[in-house]
């Protein structure tokens, strides 16, 4: 028996043919054709779309300070009041700044190259900075450091900020109307949905989640300010030029939590190290600023709001910057946050149904 079952031949498997019917061809076609017009429509239309996505930003960081005030006037009132707030705000802080930091824009291509040769000669970093290519680096960073800020030079920044400025205002119109209309147009959203349960689910996740978002991206901006001012601070304390320049660089790292002031302070160890070889001291002040900002701040804000890790973040302001400049990577920054602030939402929910990984 054990040889008659032993050399029995296996069964032959059985070849199943692909048959491309005159229906599948079509919508293979049709497919290939929607996703090359999708590209083109996207590619053409990224200035419109990265707007839109700026207006929405700036209006969901706004609303709350409208709902505030809502209160107490007329919501037509509170929106007048806000916005004329924020427009003081950022008028008020463009005359103070904008000629300093031009000014101090050219004095720092000039200083930081100077600096960074000083380093490659010196006998304790000379190896080090010459292997890496500080010098040259340096000099690169800066000279594409005025298209990434001011839309290059002469005839081709004036044609950019012009360009800018009718952005700007039609930026300004849509998020009017978003504060005006966007509530409504979100609390309509889970009406699409047929069942009950779900435009429940969809209202409180989307409502929680914006909580979350604004509360986290409000914290971060006054951490940024804060490491402005300490930038500024650690400038004007060891003679660094171009305080004002390099705080606002430093802010705006900041919002990289983790590492953010580190890396954007990098500037100022260089020019204290090349000019003053006072480096270590600066390094150990933006360290201390760096640790502070981590333990004090970051981790009440993962207890207490939201997690949002330093890879994502930093990852979205390289791609933005590079891709658009700081503007585009302002963007990117809210969008992580956005997406860490439904993310963290849904996964309480599942963990509330008993659906989610047991904690």
């Amino acid at each position: 028996m054990s040889d008659v079952v032993g050399d029995a031949s296996p069964p032959v498997p059985t070849l199943r043919r692909l048959r491309l019917t005159r229906r599948s061809l079509l919508a293979l076609f049709g497919a290939m054709v929607l996703a090359l017009v999708s590209r083109f429509v996207l590619l053409e239309s990224a200035d419109v779309l990265v707007l839109a996505a700026g207006a929405s930003v700036v209006a969901g960081l706004l609303h709350p300070i409208v709902a505030a005030l809502s209160h107490h006037v007329p919501r037509p009132a509170a929106l007048i009041v806000t916005l004329l707030l924020g427009i003081g705000t950022v008028g008020l802080l463009a005359a103070s700044v904008v000629d300093e930091l031009s000014s101090e824009t050219d004095r720092l291509q000039r200083v930081l190259p100077e600096a960074a040769a000083s380093l490659e000669a010196s006998d304790r970093f000379g190896g080090a900075a010459r292997e890496f290519g500080l010098a040259e680096r340096v000099r690169d960073a800066l000279d594409a450091l005025p298209g990434r800020l001011t839309g290059g030079s002469g005839a081709d920044a004036v044609t950019t900020n012009a360009g800018r400025g009718v952005s700007l205002l039609a930026g300004g119109v849509l998020t009017i109307f978003l504060l005006l209309y966007g509530p409504r147009m979100l609390a309509a959203l889970p009406r699409v949905l047929r069942r009950d349960e779900d435009r429940t689910r969809l209202a409180s996740v989307a409502s929680a989640a914006y909580g979350r978002a604004w509360r986290y991206a409000w914290s971060r901006l006054a951490v940024a300010v804060g490491a402005g001012l300490v930038a500024y601070a650690i400038c004007q304390g060891f003679d660094v030029p171009g305080g004002v320049v390099l705080a606002v660089v430093v802010g705006l790292g900041s919002l990289v939590p983790g590492v953010g002031i580190l890396v954007a302070g990098f500037p100022i160890v260089l020019l204290a190290a090349g000019l003053y070889g006072q480096g270590s001291v600066t390094l150990l002040l933006l360290a201390a600023a760096q640790v502070v900002e981590t333990v004090a701040v970051q981790r009440r804000l993962n207890r207490r709001v939201l997690v949002v890790g330093p890879a994502p973040t930093l990852l979205a302001a390289i791609v933005g910057f590079e891709a658009g400049g700081v503007g585009v990577a302002l963007l990117g920054l809210a969008i992580v946050v956005l997406v860490a602030a439904v993310f963290a939402e849904l996964t309480i929910g599942d963990e509330a149904d008993g659906t989610g990984p047991p904690g």
